[in-house]
């Protein structure tokens, strides 16, 4: 029996948006750099109060009745969470190598992103 192998792309759309749709963009653009701050501050909390790594599932339902997380489509909220918490998964990866003595430099927790900033929205095709 062969493995089912699925493909994974990624497509990007140049607009030139107008002035309402340029307000919409930029709108979720900021919107999304407010959920991923929220949610590295989040992770960031658990990691310093109790060494916890946060994973995917726990990060979206924290995030679920947050103002940001909730004014975008949840499949895309959820996408920027997603990064935060492999971003973290990584983080300590990279720690578990560090203290084996496997790695020089120290590895720091993800930070965050400039407040006010806009981040990258990414929609599933469904």
């Amino acid at each position: 029996m062969s493995k089912k192998q699925s493909y994974w792309g990624c497509q990007q759309v140049r607009l030139s948006p107008d002035k309402d749709l340029l307000a919409v963009l930029e709108y979720i653009c900021k919107e999304s750099n407010n959920i991923y701050n929220c949610s590295v501050y989040y992770a960031r909390q658990m990691w310093f109060k109790v060494r916890h790594i946060v994973n995917r599932a726990e990060l979206c339902k924290e995030m679920k009745h947050n103002q940001h997380f909730t004014a975008m489509y949840v499949s895309a909220s959820q996408q920027v969470c997603n990064g935060v918490a492999e971003s973290f998964k990584s983080f300590h990866k990279l720690d578990k190598l560090y203290k084996a003595g496997k790695l020089n430099d120290k590895p720091k927790p993800p930070k965050y992103r400039r407040s006010g900033g806009m981040f990258t929205v990414s929609y599933l095709k469904g």
